[in-house]
Order: C-alpha cells, then structure tokens, then sequence
C-alpha cells in the first residue's frame, strides 16, 4: 500500500483525474460509434434504391403477420398469426400506425437499433473491457450479418 517513502502511490486527485479521463474516451467512443452506426444506416438505406413507404415497411411474410396482428388488436380482424405471434410488436405497430403510420414505425424501429448498439457495447465495455472484442460485437450488430 506504501511505497519506499511511505506515501500512498495515487491521490485522491490522481484517481479523479483518471475516471475523468475514461469517462470523456467513453462519451467519444459512443458519438463515433453512433455515427458509423448512422453512416452504416444511411449507406445502406440508400443503395436498397427502392420506394419507402408502408409496403416497404411489411413486404416480407414475416412483417406481414405481424401487420395482421396488429389489425386483430385494433380492429378484431382475424387471422391465423394471432395464435403464433406475441403481441408486443403488434401492439408497437398499433400504437405507431394511430399516432402517426408507418414513419412513426419507423423511426421507433430506428431508435431501438441504435439503443440496442449502445447498450451492447456498454455490455461489452463493461465486461470484457476488451476493445477488440467491442467492436466484433458492436459490428455484427450494425451490419446485421445475421
């Protein structure tokens, strides 16, 4: 604990200084990431070169079941994907489709993207502390290899 002149090694300053030193690296950390991950965003939504709007936005089988449940929730529409399908999303759809159609949708999809990089990079800042490691996670996530 005392070094060869019987001082503590680090003060009370020294320390301070350093959390604010990571804490300032971390805050830059997450505005690069946040702006690769727009880029990233922006860079392919531009090159899919294809009309958006609502049948954009529900033009898989999967999206489209869960459209349909949505229109169960709101209106009573039947359909066979409300006995295989939660109804959270469904009831997000809802939701986004009264205040304000398939832009709202939209953009909260886009928010809980980006919420979802920074939360797995805070997670993997936090415990492996490994840079590398980081941003392999933090990169499968943006590009969606998946």
């Amino acid at each position: 604990m005392f070094d060869y002149y019987g001082k503590i090694p680090f003060c009370l300053s020294e320390m301070t200084d350093i959390a604010v030193t990571m804490a300032i690296k971390s805050k830059i950390d997450l505005i690069i990431l946040n702006a690769i991950a727009l880029l990233f965003y922006l860079f392919v939504f531009y090159q899919l070169r294809i009309p958006f709007g609502e049948s954009f936005m529900f033009s898989t089988p999967d999206a489209k079941s869960y459209w349909r449940v949505a229109q169960w929730l709101e209106v009573g529409l039947e359909s066979s994907s409300v006995s295989m399908r939660p109804f959270l999303y469904p009831l997000i759809i809802s939701v986004a489709s009264y205040f304000g159609g398939f832009i709202y949708l939209w953009v909260i999809q886009f928010v809980f993207w980006i919420l979802s990089i920074n939360l797995l990079y805070r997670t993997l800042q936090k415990n492996t502390q490994n840079v590398i490691l980081i941003w392999i996670g933090v990169g499968i996530l943006i590009t969606n290899i998946t």
